[in-house]
């Protein structure tokens, strides 16, 4: 320090600072992780990575998902057919926790029609959109109507309802 200017000694003092700048912040951040959760480096994303494989495994990819969606609504069909739902001319019958109707067509196949609730129910645990476009795209579902909607209105016990419109006999078999 003898010897060195005022402006000299404050150059050295800048260049000191920018060579070591942020080496002791990091150091302090290291070891306070390290401390904190007591993993080692990496750690973090084997563990991400890992949840990343489990969400994959919950909600599939591809043709994958596509099935698991089809497979979800028709076991949801299947387990409340008989308790949920009643046919369309019995729009007043008692149901508890309804779940929509049966419709039959004139060519002896027969529609559900969902509400809104239960769809959602159906389709828990997948994203609600992405799983109705998956179900239009088999045929499930209708396409869209002009006004933008999946819904269909339907006339049932002397009230107009909402409805989602579901075929499904294009749940069975598909393979994506």
């Amino acid at each position: 320090m003898h010897g060195l200017s005022a402006s000299a000694f404050a150059d050295e003092i800048k260049r000191a600072a920018m060579s070591h700048h942020g080496q002791v912040g990091r150091a302090f951040l290291q070891k306070l992780t390290r401390g904190l959760t007591g993993w080692e480096e990496g750690e973090a994303m084997r563990a991400a990575a890992e949840e990343f494989r489990v969400w994959q495994a919950l909600h599939g990819k591809g043709n994958e998902e596509r099935r698991q969606i089809a497979e979800r609504l028709s076991g949801f069909i299947e387990r409340h057919g008989d308790g949920r739902f009643s046919g369309e001319n019995d729009g007043n019958a008692m149901v508890r926790d309804r779940a929509g109707w049966w419709w039959r067509e004139e060519y002896g196949s027969c529609e559900y029609l969902l509400t809104a609730e239960a769809m959602r129910e159906a389709l828990r645990g997948f994203d609600f959109s992405r799983a109705l476009d998956v179900l239009q795209t088999l045929g499930v579902l209708p396409e869209t109507s002009a006004d933008g909607k999946r819904t269909r209105l339907f006339h049932i016990g002397g009230r107009a309802l909402r409805l989602y419109p579901v075929r499904p006999e294009k749940l069975i078999g598909d393979e994506g």
